[in-house]
């Protein structure tokens, strides 16, 4: 190992680690050839290797929406959460179905759902006073690989407004 006179503790360990790789390198490559070397190494491997995931708030937003049969209001493959489905109705003659992961996990009208409501936290079914509307809020699913929400007119319906918020993982 060489070492010169008045080298800090940094200098000579840098010097003794480039012996040592020179050593299983063959006679004749240089520094900068072994640092383009590694540049290049870096270049492919970074190719390989997924980039972060970014979180993206979505949204499905429409008001005074004419539904004759079925309307998919998210179908996605990354991964995600549902912060919050809101329909509000004139009607309640309308289905919400739900796949998370391949699984379903929501399939029942607005009837059932305004049933079990008082009894879950994530979901809500009632009739305003006031308005007559029928409100139904749907939130907080999570989901790894797919997910898939669709709302089901069982009579032509006008929704006065649905109203979906979303965040996905998406991979660049």
């Amino acid at each position: 190992m060489v070492v010169l006179a008045g080298e800090d503790e940094k200098a000579r360990d840098i010097i003794k680690r480039f012996t040592e790789l020179s050593s299983i390198f063959p006679r004749g490559i240089d520094l900068v050839e072994l640092e383009e070397m590694a540049r290049e190494t870096a270049r492919e491997l970074s190719k390989r290797i997924p980039r972060p995931r970014e979180v993206v708030t979505k949204f499905f937003d429409k008001r005074d929406w004419y539904v004759r049969y079925s309307l998919d209001i998210i179908k996605t493959y990354n991964m995600g959460k549902l912060r919050e489905l809101l329909v509000r109705s004139p009607s309640s003659n309308f289905e919400i179905r739900v796949f998370a992961d391949g699984v379903e996990i929501i399939n029942r009208s607005y009837s059932e759902l305004e049933e079990i409501s008082p009894t879950l936290s994530t979901i809500d079914a009632y009739q305003e006073e006031d308005s007559g509307l029928y409100i139904l809020r749907i939130e907080n699913i999570s989901w790894i690989t797919q997910f898939q929400l669709s709302l089901k007119a069982n009579t032509p319906i006008t929704f006065n407004q649905i109203l979906a918020i979303w965040d996905e993982k998406i991979t660049y």
